[in-house]
């Protein structure tokens, strides 16, 4: 952790950006802490506060996207040979994809305030949706 807040007095808003992409895509970094001493460094004055939330934003909103297009890509049939490594089996599976299908909007929305949930919450996303359109449509 100390290298990461070094990292963050030296580079600041890079700092910031990359790591809530890396957040986002699941590598463990700590998301909520570094949010914390970036809000004490714009108590500070070392940073801005606009220029973090934006940087912050940006960085969230690209690991989202990201890690939706990686489980997009993968797809349900990934999830189906490997889901056993992540306690996500074939079963699990197919409950959490209905109950997914019944109540998605609600879901993302929800699990991006619970840690350690927005983490899988893109892929598994990404990997029970297909396009048609304008409109997204879960497999079940």
């Amino acid at each position: 952790m100390n290298h990461i807040t070094d990292y963050l007095d030296q580079y600041g808003y890079i700092v910031l950006f990359v790591s809530l992409i890396l957040d986002l895509i699941a590598i463990p970094l700590p998301g909520e802490v570094l949010m914390t001493y970036s809000g004490f460094l714009v108590f500070q004055g070392q940073l801005n506060w606009l220029i973090s939330i934006f940087s912050a934003s940006v960085g969230a909103c690209i690991g989202m996207t990201l890690s939706y297009w990686i489980g997009y890509k993968l797809g349900k049939p990934f999830f189906y040979k490997y889901g056993h490594w992540f306690h996500m089996g074939p079963e699990r599976l197919d409950k959490t994809s209905d109950w997914f299908t019944k109540h998605g909007n609600k879901l993302l929305f929800i699990a991006y305030f619970i840690p350690g949930v927005r983490h899988i919450t893109g892929y598994f996303s990404g990997g029970t949706s297909f396009f048609i359109g304008n409109k997204t449509y879960f497999l079940t």
